[in-house]
Parts: C-alpha cells; sequence; structure tokens
C-alpha cells in the first residue's frame, strides 16, 4: 500500500516538473526601416499599401490608416493620414 502511495507522489511530482510548450504569436507586420523610409508625404495611398500591404489594424478613422509594427521586443504604431487618396501625414 504505502508503494502505491510513494510511486504515486513520485510520478505527479514529475507532472508538475513538466511546461507547456509556449507558442511566440507575432504582433503586426515586419517591415523593414528601409521599407519605413520610403512612405513620403503626397503619396498615394495605393502605394503605401503596394509597400506595407493592408493594414492589420481595422478600426481607424476615417482619414488615417494604423499599422501595427513588430519590432521583436515591442510593436510600435505607425499611423498615417491621409485626404482621401494622398498621404498627408506620417506619426
Amino acid at each position: 500500500m504505502y508503494r502505491y502511495l510513494l510511486l504515486s507522489v513520485f510520478l505527479f511530482a514529475g507532472c508538475a516538473a513538466i511546461t507547456p510548450y509556449e507558442r511566440t504569436i507575432q504582433q503586426g507586420q515586419l517591415i523593414e526601416d528601409a521599407t519605413l523610409e520610403q512612405i513620403q508625404v503626397g503619396m498615394s495611398l495605393t502605394e503605401v499599401q503596394q509597400l506595407l500591404g493592408q493594414s492589420t489594424i481595422t478600426e481607424s478613422s476615417s482619414n488615417r490608416i494604423d499599422y501595427a509594427i513588430d519590432r521583436g521586443d515591442r510593436v510600435e504604431l505607425l499611423s498615417i493620414f491621409h485626404d482621401g487618396s494622398q498621404v498627408v501625414d506620417i506619426q
């Protein structure tokens, strides 16, 4: 009887040492600095989307497109303001 109790204690103690696999989930888009430097005031929205792709943030105001940029250790927000057809400001 004590052998079974001792065996079960060791089994449960061994299971407590096992940690589950944690998957790293990318948040945002991987955009290189050289690509970001190409974006300029006056560009068309089509040109911006060709460079950066479709925005992953769907909740934006009517004159702003937001991009979440994954920097590995942090996520930065890039906001592109437009007048309907051209970029007017980049933050």
